[in-house]
């Protein structure tokens, strides 16, 4: 159970709750369920961010390599036989 202990916090769940007709229960849960929801949302755009910034690190890396650069395919057939084992 919440025992909301400080004057503020108390006064502003009162105001918002009195403002919008609800509980002081339920403006509490609302206004807990908009912060989750945010710093959800601002993880993802986070993690996009960063898989962005790993994407166009991997782009620059692949440019600065050059045309020359084995494929898979021919790095494997240089490590490996037909049948699948080390060379």
């Amino acid at each position: 159970m919440l025992n909301i202990k400080r004057p503020e916090t108390y006064e502003l769940a009162k105001a918002v709750a009195e403002r919008t007709g609800q509980s002081l229960t339920d403006a509490v849960t609302e206004a807990l369920r908009d912060k989750l929801k945010t710093l959800e949302d601002d993880k993802e755009r986070d993690i996009k961010k960063r898989v962005a910034s790993l994407l166009e690190h991997a782009r620059l890396w692949r440019e600065a390599m050059g045309p020359d650069l084995p494929t898979r395919e021919e790095i494997d057939a240089q490590i490996y036989d037909e049948d699948g084992l080390p060379r």
